[in-house]
């Protein structure tokens, strides 16, 4: 009776018991021939969703069968033993799931990848997985591509840190992530679900509409290495970042003002190609970001102007001068838009004097100044030498002595050195230490899995895939 009852659950479990057999077969052969580089980590093993929730039916025949059912369904008993070992997992929908008249087999359930630490969803709803929140706790990198619902109460990337998907989970915090990639996912916003990923390091929100809903970043301490471009961002007012921050992607946006990254002093890479800069002043922010060895401006207004690279030198810290006199190792050297600065633009690191606003009446005193040296007498010119001496800073010497007079000043009461009342700027030469970006081992080449295992084909590469920061925006410099 119970063999009877089994077989039966077995002809019900599939649409073609002898369709399935052969796919399932057919990717034993291959994981058998191939599936080293994936247990070994130097590839990761991409799989359409249609067919893990076959994996995943004889998984469960192979729990509630008797021994001989194993024996006829070897291939299934092998498949199950090798996801329990994989680390590295691509999920793929391919539209399949909708056709199944069961509710549940509409979830894709990952309760086989015990050992799992990087995971990849394309084009599948993280609300449609299942086993998430059993694994967040040992899950290193995660990526979603078109799999997170942008808008809604509890959508964005609280469907992922803090419902786990399917799961409906309650908030708790990812203990071993390390990157997460979020592009093309319409997110709207950042949410406070960042907070449960305190060891971030690398996160990749681009191509999304977030605009300037960018403040809960400030719940990554440890976060060094940061995408925001594409989002449709025109002020940064409510960015607040760490200053081990090594690398800021925002490309693609609308931003005209980036003061608020000043004091950035670990960023070693700037990318802000593509956003509405006009105005060389504007760049102030950048000789207050000593570690600074990329930068990245093509795109915006200012880079029209025909001495534009001499001129965004000026505003660079001043600090490169000591680091470029003799010649810096391939790691250290500065690249202004991929290029590096000639003997010229060298010269004019750092040179940026603020220009002091005058009115008309400040004008004409002056003017009236350089007519008449009669009315400076030789104390004053002594004064003015302090200053860098000439004309203009004697003119600058008798303006303020006119308006001390119309504040209420008497002569005799006005400072006896003019540095007592202008203050001077000063450059600060600090040091860091060498940029040193976190890798692991996990392979960029796939070994594709799709519904029909036979008209499959294997890719394996030795290159190996660098997951803290994504490939896309790995330097090489940072190697």
């Amino acid at each position: 009776m119970s063999d009877y009852g089994a077989e039966e659950s077995w002809r019900e479990s599939c649409d073609s018991s002898d369709v399935m057999q052969k796919e399932l077969e057919d990717l034993a052969k291959l994981l058998r021939a191939d599936g080293t580089h994936v247990l070994d980590d130097t590839c990761k093993l991409s799989l359409s969703a249609s067919l893990l929730r076959k994996i995943n039916n004889r998984s469960n025949i192979l729990q509630q069968q008797q021994r001989r059912w194993r024996r006829e369904m070897p291939s299934a008993d092998f498949l199950c033993d090798f996801m329990r070992r994989t680390r590295a997992l691509k999920l793929c929908d391919d539209d399949c799931h909708g056709s199944n008249d069961e509710g549940d087999e509409e979830f894709v359930d990952l309760r086989l990848f015990d050992n799992l630490r990087l995971l990849e969803l394309h084009r599948l709803s993280v609300l449609t997985v299942k086993g998430l929140e059993a694994l967040r706790s040992q899950i290193e990198y995660v990526k979603c591509v078109r799999s997170v619902n942008g808008g809604g109460v509890g959508g964005g990337l609280q469907e992922m840190l803090e419902g786990c998907g399917a799961d409906k989970a309650t908030g708790y915090a990812w203990r071993a992530l390390r990157g997460a990639v979020f592009r093309h996912n319409r997110l709207v916003k950042l949410d406070g679900s960042l907070r449960l990923a305190p060891h971030l390091e690398s996160l990749d929100v681009s191509y999304n509409r977030i605009g300037d809903n960018i403040g809960p970043l400030i719940c990554l301490p440890k976060l060094k290495h940061l995408n925001l471009a594409n989002n449709r961002i025109a002020s940064l007012k409510t960015l607040r970042l760490t200053v081990d921050l090594q690398v800021l992607i925002l490309r693609n946006n609308l931003i005209d003002d980036i003061e608020q990254l000043s004091g950035l002093d670990g960023l070693r890479e700037l990318d802000l190609r593509c956003n509405c800069l006009w105005d060389f002043d504007s760049l102030l922010p950048l000789s207050k970001m000593p570690s600074l060895r990329r930068l990245s401006l093509l795109g915006n207004p200012l880079s029209c102007d025909p001495n534009y690279r001499s001129k965004t030198c000026r505003y660079l810290n001043v600090s490169r001068i000591r680091t470029l006199s003799s010649p810096p190792p391939d790691d250290d050297v500065l690249l202004l838009d991929d290029l590096r600065l000639n003997e010229q633009e060298l010269q004019n690191i750092g040179s940026y004097v603020p220009t002091i606003p005058s009115s008309s009446s400040q004008s004409q005193c002056v003017e009236q100044a350089f007519d008449d040296d009669d009315d400076i007498t030789a104390e004053e010119h002594e004064e003015s030498s302090v200053l860098g001496g000439g004309r203009l800073r004697a003119a600058l010497l008798l303006d303020l002595q006119i308006q001390m007079q119309d504040s209420g000043f008497v002569a005799d009461q006005r400072p006896v050195s003019p540095s007592q009342s202008i203050g001077s700027v000063g450059s600060l030469m600090l040091e860091h230490e060498p940029l040193m970006l976190r890798t692991n081992r996990y392979s960029g080449s796939d070994i594709e899995i799709l519904s029909n295992p036979s008209q499959s084909s294997i890719e394996v590469l030795q290159q190996p895939m660098v997951a803290i920061p994504p490939n896309h925006l790995q330097r090489q410099h940072f190697s």
